[in-house]
């Protein structure tokens, strides 16, 4: 049993599903609405008996297409003994009741309340309740949900504000739809879309479900600013209650500006919608008239006295192996002899609070696990590509290997004179042995990346991505972006770095550029190469090619210049070659897999990897 302590008192009943069932009397002609699931997974309450209320609402979006329908029957789950209970339904928390009906003591599970009189829905907002005095005695199940989790201790609170709160309160009314299926959804939310002159663009969002039904298919209009509506028919599968992500391709815009899109739900499984009010949103959609590949850094925290940090080691490789163009993974450890001590502190004071930890494009909110939480927060950082592109050229300065040359080549898809950006520079070295690793899955039969049969302590453990050095620190370097930027046309920046004595192997390096917005500190764009083998920067630098797919297109970088490009599948059969690259490419003509891409421009050929999903 699990409690957290923060002003209530919580506990997760593992085994209490069996407990209810035989209290749950379904109707298949009554509609069941609520937020909850029909299981009760975890008691809410103080740890002292007192008197509790929990509350579900109706909102106007949702009330609706329910107006003028009876709720008949309310049921409630109690996660523990309770008397003194009674059921109410109100127009407000703290307005008076509707009506109220008194239930005297009740055990723990489900229990099926049938209205001595119906209650009508209004079309407007409506809160469900029940008062139960016990101690632990409010059941909460299903997922987190801001009109599901209402609880009143002295005062009403959300509980989808507190962190600790999983659920919404296992509250559900029965409707009695007169036995005709009610369609009713809705567009709960739009992801705001950046796109390209003159190319189709995805727009991301997410639908809710508010019937008895399961949807299989959705009818969409998208519509720019007052200009002619397109419909997008999208196949589906949203259950009852729930909300489910969609993505569309929209038309393309032939002109840069800020636009406002507004995407509405026409129909639902093949039939309109009972009730409209809630089945459009707006939001702006930015075009430009070039975007640049997203590149994600993360930042994670490890030591070799940590444990738990083989987790992190293997994080890191598999973001490396999915995301090979786009994920930028930079360690920086913590009281061992790979500290570089400024670095450390900085990401201390700011975003680590234990090991192993990391943090995506230093955003405080994407601050988590480096493997449980790096795909999902990385994904969400690559909802858009970006409005700024960043390469990288590194090279050792001559054959002594004891400086490097960087330059950096910054364009921004819009003019601008009010830019506040800096650039930093982060030195990497993998394939660093010497340093024994604690390791704390050492026969625990936890599956962690082969760690679990190696011992309590790694001799020879390979640590990677290693940051040697951040310069000129980690805010970057003032005024190395100018104020004023004009439109597609490149900014450099040059920056030579004198290689710290803690280099174990030269040939092992690679260099990171990021760009840092100044107001927030956060990573805007990054790039990262690897160090040009004795050549001068200023005389010769290889050109840094590559190529990703996201939204919907296969990038090739750099987007100018490039004479030709082939994409072979594994096994080494060509499915695509073109002379010339209209750039970006659409990724509908090959199918989901892993391909390589050979490059070419000019003197330059180079194959990278690239995967769609």
């Amino acid at each position: 049993m699990k409690t957290v302590y923060f002003i209530l008192f919580f506990c997760a009943l593992l085994n209490y599903a069996n407990a209810q069932s035989d209290k749950i009397n379904a109707d298949d002609n009554l509609f069941k609405f609520g937020y909850c699931n029909d299981e009760i997974t975890t008691s809410v309450g103080t740890g002292i008996y007192q008197p509790l209320s929990a509350a579900i609402n109706i909102p106007t979006s949702k009330a609706g297409a329910y107006a003028n329908k009876p709720v008949v029957k309310i049921r409630i789950g109690l996660a523990a003994n309770a008397s003194n209970v009674s059921v109410w339904i109100r127009n407000s928390l703290v307005g008076s009741n509707y009506l109220s009906q008194s239930l005297g003591a009740l055990e723990a599970g489900w229990t099926e309340i049938t209205l001595a009189t119906p209650f009508y829905i209004p079309r407007s907002d409506v809160y469900i309740g029940y008062t139960a005095t016990g101690v632990d005695q409010i059941g909460f199940s299903g997922n987190t949900v801001r009109e599901g989790s209402w609880l009143l201790n002295g005062s009403w609170l959300n509980l989808a504000d507190k962190q600790e709160v999983e659920g919404s309160a296992c509250i559900q009314v029965l409707i009695d739809n007169g036995g005709v299926d009610i369609i009713d959804g809705g567009v709960e939310s739009i992801i705001p879309p950046l796109s390209e002159t003159n190319r189709e663009f995805t727009v991301k969002g997410v639908l809710k479900n508010n019937s008895a039904v399961t949807f299989t298919s959705a009818k969409l209009s998208l519509q720019v600013n007052n200009g002619t509506p397109v419909e997008r028919t999208i196949e589906t599968s949203i259950a009852p209650m729930s909300s489910q992500n969609f993505t569309v391709l929209a038309d393309a815009v032939d002109a840069s500006g800020v636009y406002k899109l507004t995407v509405a739900l026409l129909e639902l499984n093949g039939r309109e919608d009972t009730y409209r009010t809630n089945n459009s949103k707006s939001v702006d959609l930015e075009v430009l008239p070039k975007l640049f590949v997203k590149r994600i850094v993360m930042e994670e925290g490890t030591g070799t006295w940590c444990s738990w940090c083989p987790r992190g080691a293997v994080g890191m490789a598999k973001m490396k192996a999915l995301y090979p163009e786009t994920f930028i993974g930079i360690s920086i450890h913590n009281s061992d002899p790979m500290m570089v001590a400024d670095y450390d502190l900085a990401m201390r004071q700011r975003f680590f609070s234990g090991y192993p930890q990391m943090v995506i494009n230093r955003k405080i909110e994407l601050s988590g696990d480096p493997y449980f939480d790096a795909e999902n927060f990385y994904k969400k950082e690559t909802e858009n590509m970006s409005r700024i592109g960043v390469e990288l050229n590194a090279g050792f300065t001559d054959e002594t290997k004891t400086a490097i040359d960087a330059v950096t080549s910054i364009t921004f898809a819009y003019s601008a004179s009010d830019v506040d950006l800096q650039l930093a520079y982060v030195l990497t070295e993998s394939g660093i042995t010497g340093y024994p690793q604690s390791n704390a899955y050492a026969n625990t039969g936890e599956s962690m990346g082969g760690y679990e049969n190696m011992p309590g302590t790694i001799d020879n453990f390979v640590h990677n991505d290693v940051a040697r050095g951040i310069y000129p620190g980690f805010h970057g370097e003032k005024n190395s972006i100018p104020a004023s930027v004009v439109e597609l046309t490149p900014v450099k920046h040059s920056y030579t770095i004198t290689l710290p004595s803690t280099i174990h192997n030269k040939d092992s390096l690679e260099l990171a550029v990021i760009l840092l917005d100044v107001a927030t500190g956060r990573i805007i764009n990054a790039c990262k190469t690897e160090i040009g083998e004795g050549m001068s920067l200023r005389n010769k630098i290889e050109r840094n090619i590559s190529a990703s797919i996201s939204n919907g297109y296969l990038h090739v970088y750099p987007a100018t210049d490039i004479q030709g490009m082939e994409l072979y599948n594994l096994s080494g059969q060509k499915l695509i070659s073109l002379s010339s690259v209209e750039n970006p490419i659409p990724a509908n003509m090959f199918p989901s897999g892993i391909y390589l891409v050979k490059i070419k421009t000019g003197a330059d050929v180079k194959t990278v990897k690239v995967i769609k999903r």
